[in-house]
């Protein structure tokens, strides 16, 4: 049979071994057809990765049609929205901790040797500094004490003990210089008699007592006070009234009267 199709010109039949099917033209057809989109995935596959390699390693220096086809896929940016101006005021922009915590640290200041100093082009005037006026203290005199009890009373102790003890000059020493004697007498007259008196006296023995201090001045003051003379010859009780003067920080007698004589 196979000759006679030769002959005839007609296409040979392929001849199966016994058990051996044939498979219908349609399915043979399917599977080459498959075979070759395989082959030519897997060949496009090593064109993109190879074009991919080549677009990283010398991209830039690729034809503009080749390198926009090979360039991966960027992902698109990200739509941005704006809110209104009246939303965006009422917004409340709240800050990450790290922010807040690195705004609330305080700043250190700059080193002072750092700091460069400008000055402008023209000097400063310099303003001439007026020296402050001296103040000169003013210093009111201290009024001087009024004369005391105590001291008065010192007077009195020191004029009777001298007198006592017939001691002239300590007598004449509790006298002021300018002391006036009463009824008008000089003072030389005055000293004579008192010298004459108290030498001739025996056995003096003198004591005052209920002093009264009449007035008292700034280094003035007028007294009255009983005075008990005891003698060998005399005897009497004297209310004496004194004025004395503070001279040169000391008490003196600048006048003498005998108010009242009480003989015994």
């Amino acid at each position: 049979s196979i000759f006679h199709a030769r002959s005839a010109g007609l296409p040979e039949e392929k001849v199966l071994n016994p058990g051996q099917r044939q498979m219908p033209a349609t399915s043979a057809a399917v599977s080459s057809r498959s075979r070759n989109l395989f082959v030519v995935s897997i060949v496009m596959a090593l064109v993109a990765v190879g074009g991919y390699v080549a677009y990283n390693l010398v991209g830039p220096e690729l034809p503009p049609e080749i390198a926009v086809v090979l360039q991966p896929s960027q992902p698109e940016p990200p739509v941005t929205v704006t809110a209104p101006a009246s939303v965006a005021s009422e917004s409340v922009i709240t800050e990450s901790p790290e922010v807040a915590a690195a705004e609330a640290e305080p700043r250190p200041l700059p080193d002072a040797g750092n700091i460069e100093t400008t000055t402008d082009s023209e000097p400063a005037t310099e303003q001439a500094v007026e020296p402050p006026l001296e103040q000169t203290a003013i210093v009111e005199p201290t009024p001087a004490a009024a004369i005391s009890q105590a001291e008065i009373e010192m007077l009195l102790n020191s004029w009777t003990t001298a007198w006592q003890q017939q001691d002239l000059s300590g007598y004449f020493a509790a006298y002021d210089p300018a002391f006036e004697p009463a009824n008008g007498e000089s003072h030389d007259a005055w000293q004579a008699q008192r010298q004459r008196a108290i030498s001739n006296a025996r056995e003096i023995s003198l004591r005052w007592y209920d002093l009264v201090l009449v007035s008292q001045e700034a280094d003035t003051a007028l007294v009255e006070v009983w005075l008990g003379y005891d003698s060998a010859t005399y005897k009497d009780s004297t209310l004496k009234q004194l004025r004395v003067q503070r001279n040169n920080g000391a008490l003196h007698i600048t006048a003498e009267n005998n108010l009242r004589v009480d003989r015994r």
